[in-house]
């Protein structure tokens, strides 16, 4: 799903992978009248919604509206989102609408982003030439004992991701929760964070490692006050402007 505004196409992130059927769709369709839809895809640019032919909100494509998303439990705070229709499928039985958020709404709701595919936070990548020096060592271990250097190739709210040389992968093998040591452009000081490995994979002679923060670093970042945070946001809105 590509969600676009004006001008402006923002980046996709992946759908949410589970928990949706508790999670309930509505939309207002004139006279007072709300109706329900059921969420077929979600993700931080947007969602799409199947409704009843005969219960369905009659939209206009480019069509900007409020989306008001109900937990059926109430283990959450209801959430509205404005956004804008960006496609629409009428079939004999139902109709089915797309739509693009007009603000990113996961990262600051706790729900929404439990149910995020973890990979589905905006993922900024170095810049040409931009070489960001990362150090990794088994969590609470003395760093020589298991150091590793590797360079960063992306970073979001979530993780980062990493390359290294492939032999050194002998010195992790036996470690999942790592502590990771870098410093961003812009960042004042190096910062060390805990995060888990989660994927590792050869790319030629090198190895890559998807790194996942801890929820409490995820929570923290969400916060957008953290210096990870600014470099992140600025990185995206350059892909936005570009």
């Amino acid at each position: 799903m590509t969600g676009t505004s004006g001008n402006r196409t923002r980046p996709v992130s992946h759908t949410a992978s589970a928990g949706l059927e508790n999670l309930e769709l509505q939309v207002a369709a004139g006279f007072g009248k709300v109706e329900k839809g059921e969420i077929v895809e979600l993700n931080s640019a947007g969602v799409d919604a199947r409704f009843p032919r005969e219960r369905s909100p009659v939209l206009a494509v480019g069509e900007i509206l409020q989306l008001a998303f109900r937990w059926c439990d109430q283990q959450f705070e209801s959430l509205d989102i404005e956004a804008q229709v960006m496609a629409r499928h009428d079939d004999e039985h139902s109709v089915r609408y797309r739509f693009s958020f007009q603000e990113l709404p996961g990262l600051g709701h706790e729900a929404l982003n439990r149910l995020f595919n973890r990979r589905g936070a905006y993922r900024a990548r170095t810049e040409p030439g931009e070489v960001v020096d990362v150090q990794l060592w088994a969590h609470q271990r003395v760093p020589r004992e298991s150091l590793i250097s590797a360079r960063l190739t992306d970073i979001s709210v979530l993780g980062m991701g990493l390359t290294a040389q492939l032999e050194q992968d002998a010195i992790l093998k036996s470690h999942s929760l790592v502590d990771v040591s870098f410093k961003l452009p812009g960042m004042s000081n190096r910062q060390t964070v805990s995060a888990r490995i989660v994927e590792r994979e050869l790319r030629g002679d090198s190895i890559h490692y998807g790194m996942q923060f801890s929820d409490s670093l995820v929570q923290a970042l969400a916060s957008h006050q953290d210096e990870i945070s600014a470099y992140i946001s600025r990185r995206e809105q350059e892909d936005i402007e570009q």
